[in-house]
């Protein structure tokens, strides 16, 4: 973060700071949830401040990640994506 700050770009950089899957122990697989479910951290501009899962219907899931991104770049959430923008992160979400 230092080094956004350093670079000026801060005020207009976000930053998702994630893990590759979830798990249970030392195993996963795709058909449990355990494995999706993951840590899930976001900080930047317009970022809601506090704890997301204080929102009840809210599961960030591995695929939300790109979907997430995608949608902050401005790209297109292709039809073969698995996620969804998770856009209940963000206070007035930029646009697209």
């Amino acid at each position: 973060m230092d080094a956004l700050v350093s670079a000026g770009i801060a005020e207009r950089t976000v930053v998702i700071l994630t893990a590759d899957h979830g798990g249970a122990g030392k195993t996963h697989g795709p058909d449990d949830p355990r494995s999706r479910h993951i840590p899930w951290i976001v900080v930047g501009p317009h970022v809601r401040p506090g704890d997301l899962t204080g929102l009840p219907d809210l599961a960030v899931n591995t695929e939300d990640t790109c979907a997430t991104a995608c949608y902050l770049l401005g790209l297109s959430q292709l039809p073969y994506f698995d996620g969804k923008p998770v856009l209940a992160a963000f206070e007035n979400p930029p646009a697209p």
